[in-house]
């Protein structure tokens, strides 16, 4: 309740808005107006609005990016990222698939815990150990099965499409441009030239994930539900960098609310705009 009121600091009269935000950050999709859970049912984006593997790979990709500017080792990030990972799965109602994606990320960063090489096939596949283990029965379940299936997906189209997007989006050459402008001492020039890299990488790592997970899905999906949406591709490019965003933003509202609410106010009016344009 204290998450979903600082959420809305700022916003408070933008209508529906601070409710989507809510829906997204903490699966609250009680506010969500019935019309706008329609729209993005029959566009094959609703699972934004599901605490699930996608945002607990958001959060702990934040956490990562904040502990690593804090300067502490590799080897010991999943010390500091695993317990706030497994607050906000509880804290969000610990969702199976939210469960099992916050298991994985565990297992992932663990790995440079235990001195071995982070694998996303191995993280995969002791998850799934771990989880059909203490609950064998989730083998016959549609959900499990998709929710495995899209991070499988994930693991093995995410990264060569990754690849294909950066050499299309022109990353290799954002980067040598900022190196440059670097080694000639260009400050101001090398900030924007690597705010521009880190922008490009954004969104072309978010293509990545959108078409990995749809490619994924869509067979599964038509299999189980008889749904299949051509125009969801296409849909998700847009919400799922959105939603990303949206998330960051109000992480952000969430935790400098706590130091003042004009500062939340800005985050949330940030994550506002990106609700805003992702309904439209």
């Amino acid at each position: 309740r204290q998450a979903a009121r600082r959420l809305a600091i700022g916003i408070g009269d933008w209508g529906s808005v601070p409710g989507l935000i809510r829906a997204i950050l903490l699966g609250l999709r009680n506010e969500m107006p019935r019309a706008t859970r329609r729209l993005f049912a029959d566009s094959g984006t609703i699972h934004v609005f599901a605490i699930s593997g996608l945002h607990i790979a958001f959060v702990a990709g934040l956490l990562v990016m904040a502990v690593r500017l804090t300067g502490v080792q590799r080897h010991y990030w999943c010390v500091v990222v695993a317990p706030l990972l497994i607050f906000y799965t509880v804290a969000t109602g610990a969702r199976p698939s939210a469960v099992r994606a916050c298991v994985m990320a565990i297992l992932y960063l663990s790995a440079s815990l235990l001195r071995r090489r982070p694998n996303s096939v191995a993280a995969l596949a002791g998850t799934a150990l771990v989880v059909h283990l203490i609950q064998p029965w989730l083998v016959f379940e549609a959900g499990s099965t998709l929710s495995f299936v899209v991070m499988g997906g994930l693991v093995v189209f995410c990264r060569p499409f990754s690849k294909i997007m950066h050499r299309i989006c022109g990353l290799e050459k954002a980067e040598a441009t900022a190196r440059l402008l670097g080694a000639a001492d260009e400050k101001r020039r090398t900030r924007l030239a690597r705010f521009r890299k880190e922008v490009l990488r954004f969104f072309a790592d978010s293509f990545a994930v959108s078409l990995s997970a749809w490619i994924a899905s869509v067979p599964l999906t038509a299999f189980y539900f008889g749904r299949f949406t051509p125009g969801g591709l296409l849909a998700n490019l847009v919400v799922v960098p959105c939603a990303s965003l949206i998330v960051m933003a109000g992480f952000m509202g969430l935790l400098s609310s706590f130091v003042g609410s004009g500062l939340a106010a800005c985050f949330n009016n940030a994550a506002g705009l990106f609700t805003v344009v992702m309904v439209r």
